[in-house]
């Protein structure tokens, strides 16, 4: 029991399970607690924000807070959250005309002078001045309403002049599993770059739990209940909390476990290489390296991705990270690795073979080749190609892969990706059709959609209907090849006459 120092009422609580624990000593600014039915996630969340408004041995003097707590409807915050809330509060705290729960101001007001301002965030106008926001169940709501929310979080001060520890000044929430979704994204991929050792926010800390974490309080066939009840997938979300495949996810045949390396491979210099290009503006601009295997196996090796960039600092990094698969290719295989690797094949969005606004007589692809031309002093002109733009059929093949990972399907060309490609493992796990227009799209639009389409196009080139492309004789392009090069890019008969008086083989 944790001992109230400024009254003599006690907070006889329940004894919390290890995640409630976790949850209560947490000091990160967004902290989440995320898992199955039944798992006390709303009583641990309504325990913190009660301590957060004491005088207790975890957050030490807090009396005098505001802080808010909510739940996406009205209906919602007054059956369940609110409901725990004011039981989880001592009988005697609530005596007085000052103390409990005003309906009208929908404000609880507790000794030592804290204010808890309840919040529907449905119809939420936001306003004044908070040290806290404790969100139940965060799944219902929308990401730009969450996004609204640290903007109030201004107290630096508790209404008696204490301090407020900056970790106390924080966002706490809980949720059910709710798929790939934007609180999936920005909790628990999270957590498993951390999981992985790789660079994570320590701002966003999610404490994962299961309905088996609070069985001691639940009845005896609760869990045997469920069990009856759910489909076995149901069961493992809603009981494990489990994260997997949901509803409307593209690539459901998608797994880290089985479709990304443990270590990042170095493609052998022989094995053909496809860049898959995404012109994103203002969005991302994305190059996805892919190799083919001598088994027709696909190798996502490397990616650039860059949001709010220029042409040519996009064509510099991509350049420069051409040389470093050069020179890792050359320490893998024992050769003088110089200059910048060789790419069979650019295949690109179909729109980039659009005319520019600054500069009617060039295309986006054409800016491309002028600057990889200009960067690398004429020596490289790459061979871009203007990818298959069907999504349906580039997903399929794309899943298809992703399925045959499968080790009962070793004889079927399947792909792998690196580590080091984090961007596209986001972009697998949580690109999703719309539930309105059935369009694939992403959380967080302009990111890791570019990724996703960037990564078919040459998916879809590669593996165009039944056959699988493969490099031809190479020679030095001639002049008349780069001419019927940028003729290919153009769009339309007019295009091309405009480009053709440009030139000035026509008088007219």
């Amino acid at each position: 029991m944790i001992q109230h120092q400024r009254t003599d009422n006690t907070l006889n609580w329940p004894t919390p399970t290890e995640v409630q624990i976790k949850f209560l000593n947490a000091r990160a600014k967004y902290v989440e607690l995320c898992g199955g039915w039944g798992a006390a996630k709303t009583w641990g969340l309504c325990m913190r924000a009660i301590l957060q408004g004491i005088n207790s041995d975890i957050f030490g003097n807090l009396c005098g807070n505001r802080i808010i707590l909510g739940r996406w409807t009205a209906k919602e915050l007054k059956d369940t959250t609110l409901k725990d809330f004011m039981l989880l509060l001592p009988k005697g705290w609530l005596k007085g005309r000052e103390y409990g729960l005003n309906r009208q101001e929908m404000v609880v007001r507790i000794p030592g002078g804290t204010e808890y301002v309840l919040a529907h965030f449905e119809n939420f106008t936001i306003g004044g001045n908070y040290s806290a926001v404790f969100i139940d169940q965060s799944e219902e709501l929308d990401e730009d309403t969450f996004l609204l929310l640290p903007g109030r979080i201004r107290m630096m001060h508790t209404l008696h002049g204490v301090s407020i520890p900056n970790w106390c000044r924080c966002i706490c929430t809980t949720r059910n599993p709710n798929g790939h979704s934007w609180q999936y994204k920005r909790w628990e991929l999270n957590r498993l770059r951390q999981v992985r050792g790789e660079a994570y926010d320590p701002e966003y800390i999610t404490i994962p739990c299961t309905t088996h974490d609070n069985d001691q309080n639940l009845p005896e066939d609760y869990i045997p209940n469920l069990e009856r009840t759910l489909t076995p997938k149901k069961f493992r979300i809603y009981v494990g909390g489990s994260h997997e495949a949901f509803e409307g996810q593209v690539y459901d045949e998608w797994a880290y476990s089985k479709c990304v390396n443990k270590y990042n491979e170095i493609p052998a210099s022989a094995w053909p290489k496809y860049v898959g290009i995404d012109h994103g503006y203002p969005a991302a601009k994305v190059a996805t390296f892919i190799a083919l295997k001598p088994n027709k196996d696909v190798l996502l090796y490397d990616e650039v991705v860059m949001e709010d960039a220029k042409l040519a600092e996009f064509v510099e990094v991509v350049l420069a990270r051409m040389a470093r698969h050069q020179r890792e290719m050359g320490e893998n295989e024992g050769w003088d690795s110089r200059g910048i690797e060789e790419i069979f094949l650019w295949p690109h969005d179909p729109s980039m073979g659009r005319r520019t606004d600054d500069d009617a007589s060039l295309t986006v692809i054409g800016l491309y080749l002028q600057e990889f031309r200009r960067q690398t002093n004429g020596r490289l002109s790459p061979a871009f190609y203007k990818a298959n733009n069907s999504i349906d059929a580039g997903n399929d093949k794309v899943n298809w892969l992703f399925w045959n990972n499968d080790l009962a399907r070793n004889f079927l060309p399947k792909e792998t990706v690196n580590p080091r490609c984090v961007r596209h493992t986001e972009g697998f796990e949580t690109y999703h059709h719309d539930a309105r227009t059935g369009r694939p799209i992403q959380e967080a639009p302009g990111t890791t959609v570019d990724v996703c389409d960037a990564h078919r196009y040459a998916i879809s080139t590669i593996f165009q209907g039944d056959f699988v492309l493969a490099p031809k004789e190479r020679r030095k392009p001639t002049f008349v090849d780069e001419v019927l090069e940028q003729v290919r890019m153009m769009e339309g008969e007019e295009d091309i006459n405009a480009f053709a008086h440009e030139q000035g083989w026509s008088s007219w």
